[in-house]
């Protein structure tokens, strides 16, 4: 009788065991959607179909890195994105001598004109936005905006945030650091 009962209890937490790992798998699924610089999306749906549009019309698109800002001998930081344009990865520069002041370039890859446009946020370019306008011709292809923190200060400091638009979806500069600063990681649509 002794064995049994024991050997009830042993298939008791057998059976625990696997609904425990089971709910894991789940919730990891659930888990928010990350861009290749780590960066939570926080309009999962919304960036996914404006990636699919963007993939349709030829471009996969992604923000690599960011790098931390480098401080010229003037004073202003200059800040380097990586950005990847189908198998190609790109270096686009933003130079900020005022905070909040947006600094822009242009360049074009494959085919395809990016505006990009860069705000520090603070003395220290902490956090950074980065908006990158892609279009062809004229026509809007995609929009993607992040906001990186360089210097972490406290663990809620260290949330980068991600968002990418459709061509009927782009937003001002403004409007997008505005939607980054609201939103919170991994809420999704």
């Amino acid at each position: 009788m002794g064995l049994f009962k024991n050997s009830k209890i042993y298939i008791y937490i057998v059976v625990a065991a696997f609904a425990l790992s089971a709910c894991a798998k789940k919730d990891s699924e659930f888990a928010a959607r990350k861009n290749a610089a780590g960066a939570s999306y926080v309009n999962d749906q919304q960036a996914a179909a404006a990636d699919q549009a963007a993939a349709a019309s030829g471009y996969v698109t992604d923000i690599l890195k960011i790098l931390n800002p480098v401080q010229a001998s003037t004073g202003a930081l200059s800040v380097t994105s990586q950005i990847k344009v189908n198998n190609n990865t790109y270096q686009v520069v933003t130079t900020h001598s005022k905070v909040n002041a947006i600094s822009s370039t242009t360049a074009s890859f494959d085919g395809a004109n990016f505006e990009v446009a860069g705000i520090c946020g603070s003395d220290i370019c902490n956090p950074y936005y980065l908006v990158i306008n892609i279009t062809r011709n004229g026509q809007k292809i995609k929009q993607t905006a992040m906001k990186k923190y360089f210097f972490y200060t406290d663990q809620n400091s260290s949330q980068d945030l991600i968002m990418s638009l459709g061509a009927d979806e782009f937003m001002t500069i403004e409007a997008a650091r505005a939607s980054l600063d609201q939103a919170a990681p991994g809420t999704g649509n």
